[in-house]
């Protein structure tokens, strides 16, 4: 028996001594292409999916100034004004101060200008607009500023300061806070990684170190991609619970009702974005390895 022609780099022979041609560049193309898009577009759908009903809980919500007056109080009484944080309204604060706030550990990128540009341009869109506007509000650890538009979002100030209390003091809770950043920046690379393997042939075991390892990470990217947000899940939790605890005695019921629907369905567009982002990460694996699976080289008599 003979096998039919094929160039020795583009062949596969596993232990058992059949052997596979590797998919060409276009089908790999193809396949990365498809899997990142599948990916891509479960995440975004599912935290779509529960951050519309969120938008119209905002929507909804009526200027209260009792949230403000009762964060002021709070702010002293929790210890977090003597850690020196403070509360900034954005509404009567100016963009530039704003910006620099929210761009404020963005410093260690001064080496990598284009890349610190492109996330200034994302806070500014993502952030610091929606904060003007009373559709978001952020707590800057390195600063220790709470930024929040306290007309249309005073709510949403508890919930920050949850987050300063995390960072000020709670062991456990800034370091979940330091966590966060860097889970989330290794899981990002899990897909491009699952995606990048090549689709082993069947009966194929992987060899060596590296193959080894990134054939686990490619096997398990949709348990390691949600894994990655574990830290983000649980410090906005903590966050949650923090502004309960604190809330709770200075709130009328109606009022901690309100607020806490909002903590509640926000850390639920969190996890929708987890879930997502693992789930989508599986389907692209599949989509991936299903268009570039190595064809078998039939025998010929």
């Amino acid at each position: 028996m003979t096998f039919s022609s094929v160039g020795t780099r583009k062949v596969i022979t596993t232990d058992d001594g059949r052997q596979y041609k590797k998919p060409g560049f276009g089908k790999r193309y193809l396949g990365y292409t498809a899997g990142s898009v599948a990916a891509s577009g479960m995440a975004m759908g599912l935290n779509t999916a529960t951050s519309l009903p969120l938008l119209k809980i905002i929507k909804k919500m009526q200027p209260n100034p009792a949230y403000s007056k009762a964060a002021d109080k709070v702010l002293i009484t929790s210890g977090l004004a003597d850690k020196g944080v403070k509360i900034i309204d954005a509404v009567k604060t100016s963009r530039p101060i704003v910006e620099e706030i929210m761009n404020n550990s963005l410093k260690s990128l001064d080496k990598y200008p284009a890349l610190k540009n492109i996330i200034k341009k994302i806070n500014k869109l993502m952030v610091i607009e929606p904060t003007f506007t009373g559709c978001n509000a952020f707590f800057d650890p390195k600063s220790n500023r709470i930024v929040v538009n306290k007309a249309k979002m005073g709510y949403a100030t508890f919930h920050e300061m949850g987050h300063a209390i995390n960072k000020n003091i709670l062991k456990y809770g800034k370091a979940l806070q330091k966590m966060r950043n860097p889970f989330l920046l290794v899981g990002s690379l899990i897909p491009l990684i699952a995606l990048s393997k090549r689709t082993k042939a069947d009966g194929e075991k992987p060899k060596g170190i590296f193959d080894k390892a990134t054939s686990f990470i490619k096997d398990n990217a949709g348990k390691l991609t949600f894994l990655s947000f574990v830290p983000l899940l649980m410090e906005e939790g903590l966050a949650s619970l923090n502004a309960a605890k604190m809330a709770k005695s200075v709130l009328d019921i109606k009022a901690f009702k309100t607020m806490s629907k909002f903590n509640k369905m926000a850390w639920l567009t969190y996890l929708s974005l987890a879930v997502g982002a693992g789930l989508g990460t599986t389907l692209g694996v599949k989509i991936k390895d299903k268009i570039t699976k190595p064809q078998e080289i039939k025998q010929n008599a």
